[in-house]
């Protein structure tokens, strides 16, 4: 019985990492998403600005 409790723990351990992973990605693909979109916006109007 603790067997089995111990690697449901582990499951859901690495459950949590595995969405904790996702949701950075997702976090991370939206905020290059924003910061293309307002680069583009910002170039449209004044194109001689640096970001970086």
């Amino acid at each position: 019985m603790n067997k089995i409790g111990a690697n449901s723990y582990v499951i859901i351990l690495s459950f949590e990492r595995i969405i904790f992973f996702i949701v950075k990605i997702f976090n991370l693909c939206v905020t290059i998403v924003v910061m293309l979109d307002s680069q583009q916006r910002e170039g449209e109007s004044m194109k001689d600005t640096d970001f970086f």
